[in-house]
């Protein structure tokens, strides 16, 4: 399975703050944008862009405040996984190895597997 030029091309623009956050897709043996979420967006306008019954890959750009008071921004790559049945079981598998795949192009990004909003946020985007 191939990743859409454009994918790498817009996690650049991510980098350089042009996003907030990307979502990507599978569609027939390919990866590709779904949907960019620009910069003045939040973590909950990235959340609703999340389907609810379709796994999905997303990069988002987490722009928070440390314990000491700094400024600070940390990328994420999350794997959106919906468990609702078998052949979403299915699609989860197809997910997880195209992640493996992805990993190697993105730098400087931490992981992140996730099935719902509220386990996102709670156990690994405010880790820190």
């Amino acid at each position: 399975m191939a990743v859409e030029d454009n994918c790498k091309l817009k996690f650049l623009e991510l980098k350089k703050r042009t996003y907030r956050f990307i979502i990507f897709r599978i569609d027939g043996q390919q990866v590709v944008v779904e949907k960019l979420g620009n910069p003045q967006e939040t973590y909950d306008d990235f959340t609703n862009s999340l389907p609810a019954d379709e796994c999905r890959y997303a990069v988002f750009d987490l722009d928070f405040t440390t314990n000491e008071n700094c400024q600070k921004s940390k990328i994420f790559f999350i794997a959106w996984y919906v468990i609702l049945t078998f052949l979403l079981f299915i699609s989860i598998l197809l997910y997880i190895f195209h992640k493996i795949i992805r990993l190697k192009h993105l730098e400087n990004v931490q992981y992140v597997a996730s099935y719902d909003h509220i386990h996102l946020y709670t156990n690994s985007l405010k880790q820190d």
